[in-house]
This record gives structure tokens, C-alpha cells and sequence, in this order.
């Protein structure tokens, strides 16, 4: 019996126990097994699978929890009752449109991707990786998908969208969003509302020279909707000049690149007029404001306090721990899947906006600062 992960579920970067999980279930329900059918012991199946003896528990033990299988202390692994005929899934391939490099791809993407394997793998739903990098979007379109997921698609990119709406093709806007009516669908995190929390959070723990350290040449839309909250938060606390502790390099039309933006990081932080507390919008950037700080001698949150914006598996090196906020990736999966059954079943378009609240983490990088009388 040759049992091994199917290449599709490889793609997906799933968990390998799920990998393994999905593969063995794709197995039971193409009829490979019968009703009452024992399993091959479990070490046997791990060596076909080429995985380690817990990873297959573990896969076995998610296919006993779905009710697929039943372990009997002492006698194996056996298939319960007879699965019901699958019918068609109702979305049978779904695209996900990722504006970067597949080979190049960054956590919050990768986040995402993990999060829509795992969530269509329940509905037997293909997914498929393309980039828009050096093609447009409507490029990616074709006859045999049914439904396209473009990721954080940059502001330039409405004309096409509405062009694409306006065709008739269905596809979710997911970590993007934008003000007023467009003809097509978004699902977010509440970037600017988080920002203001941001801003606010600082303020309340005693800071006044608080600074924005973002690049918006990006023209990514959740960073700009970040630094629109950011000065919405300073305004409203009655504070105009916050541009002389913030870089934001809107000015600089040069290329982007890691050396530019650490040279004024830098030079904000050499000031003598420096903050002394910023949010940046940027895992990336906040690494680079840790390292420079440390080479400055500058003290964390002793001297600079920082909060930062997402909680990826990397943000763990960072020491003093980011006090930063958790974006709903998986719930905004689950908003796009739920309205792309909706939108397939009723055929029906909805034209607005949907924004999660993100999850606000208090760690060790921001310290409170007594204010002088």
C-alpha cells in the first residue's frame, strides 16, 4: 500500500502532522479503506509517510477526533462507519494572489497562507500560490478558479480590482482596505483604530515625544491606515509638531532599500532632540530600531520605549520582549471563506469593508516616564 503526503498539502506549509492528516484522509475517502478496515501499525505508517512515530500519532489522533478512525488499546487502528458520498465542493479552487515573490514570501503572508490552507482543506477546496509581482492581477484570472484571495494588494491596484469586479469575477480583498464604496469585498485587522491605541497607550504611560517610525514609499495600505491613526492620535491630543521625532521618508523619492531606512533610523535616534517613545508600523523596522539603539547605547525601554505591530514566531528574539499588536489573520480567513460561500450560493456582491479588531500585547518594551511638573 503506498501511502505519502500528496504534493498539494506540501505547498500549503502546513503542520506536518496535518499534511500527513489530510493525505491519509483524501486515502479513506477515495475508498482506499473500507468500513472496519484495519490500519497498518502506526510506526509502519510513519515510515511510508516519512514522517517521525509522533507525528503519525498525532495525525491519527485528529482523525479519531473527526471520527474517521477509532484506536483500540492493544489491537490498532481501525476505519469507523462508511463515509458518505463527498459531493462536489461547493468552491472547488480557490487563487491567492500574493503581490511578492513566492520564493521570497514574508511572515504575514505566509501567516495567511497557512491559515486558508488549513481552513480549505476542511472543504476539500484546491488552493493555488500565484504572484502578481511581474504580471496584473487580472492576469492571474482563469476559467477553472472559482474564487480569488488577493493578499494586501497595494493602494495602486484599485483601478484594477474594480476593473476585475466590474468583469464579473469573484475574489476577497484580504489585509487591505479602503474608505467608502469600492465594488468588490475586503476583510482587515483595524489598523488605524490599533494605531490610536497605540499613540494613546503612550501618552497615558507619561510619554509626550512620541515619533512614527515607518516608511510609506511601500504604498502598502495598512501602514499608511497606521499612520493615519498615528496622526490622528497626536492631533487629537493637541500635538502638531510630531514630524521632527518620526521618519516616515514620505520625501525621499530614492529606491527603497534596508541601507536607507536604517541611515534614518539612525539619524533620528543620533538627535539630540530624539523620542522618547515610537511605534512603528513594521516588524522589520522595529528590528532595525532594537540593533541601532544597541549600537547607540540607547536603553530599551529605559530610554526608548517601542510598540510594534504584529506577533510573528520571530518577534520572540527580540529582547526586551515587543510590546506589539496580534493581528486576526485567522478569523479574517474565516470572514473571506464565509462570505465566498455567500457570495457563490446567493451570487451576491457585497461592496464594503469588514475590519477586526486586532489583539493589543503588552510586553516589556515600553516603560512608563514620570512627567516633569
Amino acid at each position: 500500500m503506498g501511502l505519502s503526503v500528496l504534493p498539494k498539502y506540501k505547498k500549503l506549509g502546513l503542520p506536518k502532522y496535518l499534511q500527513v492528516k489530510h493525505s491519509l484522509k483524501a486515502d479513506i475517502e477515495r475508498g482506499l479503506f473500507e468500513a472496519d478496515d484495519k490500519l497498518p501499525a502506526i510506526q509502519d505508517m510513519a515510515k511510508q509517510f516519512g514522517v517521525s512515530y509522533i507525528t503519525m500519532r498525532q495525525a491519527i489522533k485528529t482523525l479519531e477526533e473527526d471520527g474517521l478512525v477509532k484506536s483500540i488499546s492493544g489491537r490498532g487502528t481501525y476505519i469507523t462507519n462508511p463515509l458518505p458520498m463527498r459531493s462536489a465542493p461547493l468552491v472547488r479552487r480557490i487563487k491567492v494572489v500574493i503581490a511578492g515573490e513566492l520564493n521570497r514570501i514574508g511572515e504575514y503572508e505566509s501567516e495567511l497562507i497557512h491559515h486558508i490552507g488549513a481552513i480549505m482543506q476542511e472543504d476539500s477546496t484546491e488552493v493555488v500560490l500565484v504572484s502578481s509581482l511581474k504580471t496584473p492581477i487580472i492576469d492571474t484570472v482563469d476559467d477553472d478558479t472559482d474564487c480569488y484571495y488577493i493578499i494586501a494588494p497595494l493602494e495602486d491596484a484599485v483601478p484594477e480590482l474594480s476593473e476585475m469586479a466590474q468583469s464579473g469575477h469573484k475574489f476577497v480583498v484580504i489585509g487591505a482596505s479602503w474608505e467608502g464604496e469600492q465594488p468588490f469585498f475586503c476583510v482587515d485587522s483595524s489598523n488605524y483604530d490599533a494605531a490610536v491605541q497605540a499613540v494613546e497607550y503612550l501618552w497615558e504611560s507619561g510619554h509626550r515625544k512620541i515619533g512614527f517610525i515607518g516608511d510609506l514609499r511601500f504604498k502598502a495600505k495598512n501602514i499608511t491606515d497606521r499612520y493615519n491613526g498615528f496622526c490622528y492620535a497626536m492631533h487629537n491630543l493637541g500635538v502638531t509638531d510630531f514630524a521632527k521625532w518620526s521618519m516616515d521618508c514620505r520625501d525621499n523619492t530614492e529606491p527603497i532599500n534596508m541601507g536607507d531606512q536604517h541611515n534614518s533610523i539612525l539619524r533620528l535616534l543620533s538627535s539630540s532632540n530624539r523620542p522618547t517613545a515610537v511605534f512603528s508600523p513594521s516588524i522589520y523596522l522595529v528590528a532595525s530600531i532594537y540593533e541601532i539603539s544597541r549600537n547607540l547605547g540607547i536603553r530599551i525601554p529605559e530610554d526608548l520605549s517601542i510598540i510594534g505591530f504584529d506577533d510573528y514566531k520571530s518577534t520572540a528574539l527580540l529582547n526586551p520582549l515587543l510590546t506589539t499588536f496580534r493581528q486576526p489573520l485567522a478569523r479574517m480567513v474565516k470572514t473571506a471563506r464565509d462570505y465566498t460561500h455567500e457570495m457563490i450560493m446567493q451570487n451576491t456582491i457585497r461592496t464594503d469593508s469588514m475590519l477586526i479588531p486586532c489583539t493589543f500585547i503588552e510586553r516589556a518594551s515600553v516603560k512608563p516616564v514620570s512627567l516633569q511638573p
